[in-house]
């Protein structure tokens, strides 16, 4: 199978066995640079080889249009471009994609989030936002509800932007369904013990089964530090949450979702 089927039949294991980096500019799917100083760019982030510490191949996500997604490997900076990135010739499989962005700046009524209504009876499967480190993915009902549509927020910075988290005036106007905060893909002792020194990035994602039809919020947290003027990754967190199903008759209100998958890959 190559690279872009194995992550479609399952793309939880996908991020398990293989590191996933955030590569794009903001206009296309992610947003987070990490240059040897540290600063934040638009880009992605700049690597000089191709598999983690662990072993671990890394791959990137790039965007081909028309809702087209592909996976490539990083190769050595040697046979490479400045960017530390190869582009080879485009795969001829493809992965389906919905898309929608993380919109800077403060949120003084929803439509200051980024934001999707998805069908999940139809494809795609995937619905990528872009790259997070301290924002929240946040799934509700549409309104007027219907069995199956869902609305998917890219909610900046709720630590910032308070007014529509736990404690703020404001309200989603859908039932919510799932909500993933920085501190449940960024949990505090993950972040204690392996970002001391090193700035945490997440690749974050809704997936629909199409063998069960459930829902999930998926994540991949890494970490990463300088090694001798490169960034390097120095450990990965990959993590699931369900997404209640607003067609299940009498499914109770969940709208905090507890965490029910969590893979610590280099301990």
């Amino acid at each position: 199978m190559t690279a872009n089927e194995q992550f479609c039949a399952n793309p939880i294991q996908f991020l398990i066995d293989n590191t996933l980096i955030n590569y794009q500019p903001e206009s296309h799917i992610y947003g987070k640079l990490v240059e040897p100083n540290f600063q934040k760019k638009a880009k992605g982030i700049n690597m000089n080889q191709h598999q983690d510490g662990d072993g671990k191949i890394r791959y990137d996500l790039a965007n081909i249009g028309n809702r087209k997604y592909v996976l490539r490997r990083l190769v050595p900076a040697a046979v490479s471009n400045a960017q530390g990135v190869a582009v080879p010739a485009w795969p001829a499989d493809y992965i389906e994609g919905n898309y929608f962005p993380y919109l800077p700046g403060g949120v003084a009524n929803l439509q200051d989030m980024g934001q999707i209504t998805v069908n999940t009876l139809e494809l795609p499967v995937f619905t990528f936002t872009g790259a997070m480190n301290g924002c929240a993915f946040v799934v509700t009902d549409t309104v007027p509800r219907q069995n199956n549509h869902y609305v998917c927020y890219h909610y900046q910075s709720p630590e910032s932007n308070p007014l529509y988290g736990p404690n703020g005036a404001g309200r989603f106007p859908g039932t919510m369904r799932c909500y993933v905060h920085a501190s449940d893909y960024l949990p505090a002792a993950w972040q204690r013990r392996f970002t001391h020194n090193a700035l945490p990035a997440t690749f974050i994602f809704m997936w629909r089964n199409p063998r069960t039809g459930e829902l999930r919020i998926i994540s991949e947290t890494v970490a990463v530090r300088p090694d001798n003027s490169v960034p390097n990754y120095h450990s990965k967190l990959v993590q699931s949450w369900r997404v209640q199903s607003n067609a299940e008759v009498g499914a109770a209100i969940r709208p905090y979702t507890n965490v029910n998958h969590q893979v610590h890959v280099r301990p």
